[in-house]
């Protein structure tokens, strides 16, 4: 990107954040760069912003699809085992 692309970038992110900021209340988020390769270079790229604001899923799930469980295998083996 050329110096006042990126200039121009950081102003679209700042503008959003605070829009963001203001009328959602300052919810924490996460923001999601996804890039498509050529070779060794990026050739095509954007910014996925996810407000936190239902809770349910964080950054990660948000922007990979792949979902987190954030229970520890024995807590989720004694609940498992009380199910069956």
């Amino acid at each position: 990107m050329s110096e006042k692309e990126l200039i121009d970038l950081g102003k679209i992110m700042k503008y959003l954040l605070k829009k963001m900021k203001s009328i959602l209340h300052n919810p924490a988020y996460n923001f999601v760069l996804h890039c498509s390769m050529k070779g060794n270079a990026c050739y095509h790229f954007h910014i996925e912003v996810y407000p936190n604001i239902d809770k349910k899923w964080g950054g990660i799930e948000k922007g990979t699809g792949v979902i987190l469980n954030e229970a520890p295998p024995e807590m989720a083996a004694m609940y498992l085992g009380e199910r069956t």
